[in-house]
């Protein structure tokens, strides 16, 4: 009699199929922000020539001169307020960089002379005060020269803007013309002097703004 044998064959299946998922991660870069000039309840902004101690231009102008507003006339500087909200102060404590930009329309007789940043501490909401002409910390200088283009110019205002944002919703800053061996107005019977669009001007394309870079 034949004995039947049976083989029991074990196969080995290996583990070969896996779970994969895949995940999209999106990173969506914060965007940049630009602040504009300040205005008023009416509407019209607050940057404006300092003439003087107790003399500021018209708020409506178009124009910020920054030196003699007519040969040989009182020295301006062009005082730029902005007000800042509570999502500003804090794009711009988380900011690598905010940068002041101006846009310069013409320069008149100001081959050698130089125009010198300056921010206003812990300055009051709102316009111009008395002081703010002969006061101010020094942010650059030489930020524009008698060689610089009509065009924007861009100065850093990093620290000085953080710095006010830790206590402040309102920062204030000024422009000034210097050369080191003169003063205005100078008696030379010329026009010495950078002229810059205001806010209130009708191109927003060329109206002066903080920019917030995150």
């Amino acid at each position: 009699m034949k004995t039947a044998r049976f083989v029991l064959m074990r196969r080995s299946f290996p583990i070969c199929c896996f779970l994969s998922c895949s995940f999209l991660v999106v990173f969506h870069a914060a965007a940049e922000t630009t602040i504009p000039i300040d205005r008023d309840a009416t509407g019209v902004a607050r940057d404006v020539n300092l003439l003087g101690e107790a003399k500021f231009g018209n708020p409506e102008s178009e124009i910020l001169v920054v030196g003699e507003t007519a040969p040989d006339a009182s020295s301006s500087q062009a005082f730029l307020p902005f007000m800042l909200t509570k999502e500003n102060r804090e794009a711009i404590a988380k900011a690598k960089q905010i940068t002041l930009h101006v846009s310069l329309l013409s320069k008149i007789g100001v081959k050698d002379w130089e125009l010198d940043l300056y921010g206003l501490p812990d300055h009051d909401e709102g316009g111009p005060v008395q002081k703010d002409y002969s006061s101010g910390e020094l942010l650059e200088k030489g930020c524009v020269t008698g060689r610089s283009p009509a065009s924007y110019q861009v100065m850093d205002v990093t620290a000085f803007v953080k710095a006010q944002a830790k206590k402040s919703s309102f920062v204030a800053l000024k422009i000034l013309a210097r050369k080191d061996d003169d003063a205005l107005p100078n008696r030379d019977d010329l026009q010495n002097a950078f002229v810059f669009h205001s806010a209130d001007q009708p191109d927003e394309k060329t109206i002066p703004f903080l920019r917030i870079i995150p």
